[in-house]
């Protein structure tokens, strides 16, 4: 799994091509920046990498061809394929009986080689960014759920 470097698209409601690719990210372990780093980043744990304002990412997947993996990717706890959250309540209950979201909460590997973004609504993939800092930097989970609670990303790989 790499996390990869790309442009920002502009978010003005046009249609874009995939942006290019970067190059990676550098992963960093959390504990030699605890002192530098917020509060809540610290306590969590984990790798982070950092990301300049007018960046995204999009992670690669690679696998052995004869190995098969399900990958549930979550940003701050909502699904990246179904946006919707993992606790979920009546609104998205609501729309898993009216079939207005995608069933299928998970990607295949080796046939799905990259996720470039976070579904938002049918057809509608918003890019992994940090948001948009002059205007608060509402995270996707912040989007979906009005709260940062669970923050950062997260992957449940199942073999």
């Amino acid at each position: 799994i790499s996390f990869m470097r790309t442009v920002r698209i502009p978010e003005d409601g046009k249609t874009y091509e995939l942006p290019p690719s970067l190059g990676k990210f550098l992963l960093f372990d959390v504990r030699p920046f605890i002192e530098r780093l917020p509060a809540f980043m610290a306590a969590q744990g984990g790798i982070f990498l950092p990301m300049y304002q007018l960046e995204a990412m999009w992670i690669n997947f690679e696998c052995f061809r004869d190995k098969r993996f399900v990958v549930r990717p979550y940003l701050g706890g909502v699904n990246g394929i179904t946006g919707e959250h993992v606790v979920g309540d009546m609104a998205s209950l609501l729309r898993k009986m009216n079939k207005l979201t995608n069933d299928q909460d998970y990607i295949v590997l080796p046939s799905q080689k990259w996720l470039d973004g976070v579904s938002v609504s049918p057809g509608i993939v918003k890019q992994f960014d940090i948001g948009n800092v002059d205007k608060g930097g509402a995270s996707v989970e912040s989007q979906i759920t009005s709260c940062d609670s669970v923050g950062g990303i997260q992957l449940q790989i199942i073999p």
